[in-house]
């Protein structure tokens, strides 16, 4: 139990310091923070309670884990191999390209009987292939000096 109450207050404590505080309501008293930081516990626990109790129909464990991982492995590993493999594409078209394979991704869990096994590749494809239609279709304008985008012959 104390392991998973750390981990919800970890939860509660970078909501409120790195996002809440930060972006939302910089200055506000201690006292705020405070009660802040105990809604988002509740939060957290809430969410932590209602995803276990999801994740209980995915089946043992170690399916369960790689079902829920194979959701946004893919693509991840989409947009690591555009930033090996692919300078001139930017951060907007990769981003994108994320949101396209994320919503690939989804769309195939929610509405096809593709095991979740291609999920990763589904994602990753789909991330590069939007990624490079955007950055080839409508590159970039204006990209700063010095940037990526920049083409730089490379020594050798």
């Amino acid at each position: 139990m104390s392991a998973s109450s750390g981990e919800i207050n970890s939860l509660a404590t970078v909501t409120i310091v790195d996002m809440y505080r930060r972006h939302w309501r910089p200055g506000a008293s201690d006292h705020h923070y405070v009660v802040a930081s105990r809604v988002a516990t509740l939060f957290w626990g809430v969410y932590a309670i209602v995803f276990a109790g999801w994740g209980k129909r995915l089946g043992p464990l170690i399916v369960a884990v790689n079902v829920v991982g194979s959701l946004f492995y893919g693509s991840l590993l989409g947009c690591f191999v555009l930033a090996f493999g692919f300078r001139k594409v930017g951060g907007t078209a990769t981003f994108v390209g994320m949101l396209a394979g994320e919503a690939a991704i989804f769309w195939a869990f929610f509405f096809t009987n593709i095991s979740w096994l291609w999920y990763n590749v589904l994602g990753c494809g789909v991330v590069m292939a939007t990624a490079l239609i955007i950055t080839y279709l409508a590159p970039e304008s204006g990209a700063p000096a010095g940037s990526a985008r920049e083409s730089t012959p490379l020594p050798g």
